[in-house]
C-alpha cells in the first residue's frame, strides 16, 4: 500500500517566538525600545563620530606632511632614464617611511601600473576613508 505524500500529517512544531508580538515586516521581537535604550545608542554613534572626526583629521595633517615635498626614489637606470626594473608600491612605501617617518603598508599605494621611468611621477595613497593624497615621487638613477 503507498500513500502518497500530501496524505501525511505534518507534525506541528511550536517555536519559542510564537508568544512575541511581531514587528514590522513579520520580524517578531521581544519588546520595544526603551528610552534609555535609545539614548545609550545615541551615546554611542556620537562617540563613534567623534572618535571618526579625530582619525580623520589626524590623516588629513599627514596627509598634508606627504604632499609638502616630493619623495626621492633611487634606481637602477640605463643611460635614456628607462629602469633596470621598476619602483613599486613597496618601495614608494619604505621611501614614506625613512624620509616621513609615516608608516603606509603597500597596499595602500595605488599606482596605475610600476614606474619604469626616471622623472617625477604622481603616486595615490590611501590614508583613511576619503583622504587619499596624491604625492610626488621623484625616481632618480643611482649609481650602482
Amino acid at each position: 500500500m503507498s500513500t502518497s505524500v500530501s496524505s501525511r500529517k505534518r507534525p506541528t512544531h511550536t517555536s519559542s517566538l510564537s508568544a512575541c508580538s511581531t514587528g514590522t515586516g513579520g520580524i517578531p521581537f521581544r519588546e520595544q525600545a526603551t528610552k534609555a535604550g535609545v539614548k545609550h545608542v545615541e551615546s554611542l554613534k556620537r562617540a563613534h563620530s567623534t572618535r571618526v572626526n579625530a582619525v580623520k583629521a589626524e590623516a588629513e595633517q599627514v596627509a598634508q606632511r606627504l604632499t609638502a615635498s616630493p619623495i626621492t626614489v633611487a634606481a637602477h637606470a640605463g643611460e635614456e632614464g628607462r629602469l633596470f626594473g621598476s619602483v613599486t608600491p613597496s618601495d614608494v612605501a619604505e621611501a614614506l617611511e625613512a624620509q616621513t617617518g609615516v608608516r603606509v603598508d603597500r597596499h595602500d599605494v595605488h599606482m596605475d601600473e610600476p614606474i619604469r621611468s626616471v622623472g617625477v611621477h604622481a603616486v595615490r595613497v590611501h590614508l583613511f576613508s576619503e583622504v587619499d593624497p596624491v604625492i610626488s615621487v621623484e625616481v632618480t638613477a643611482s649609481e650602482e
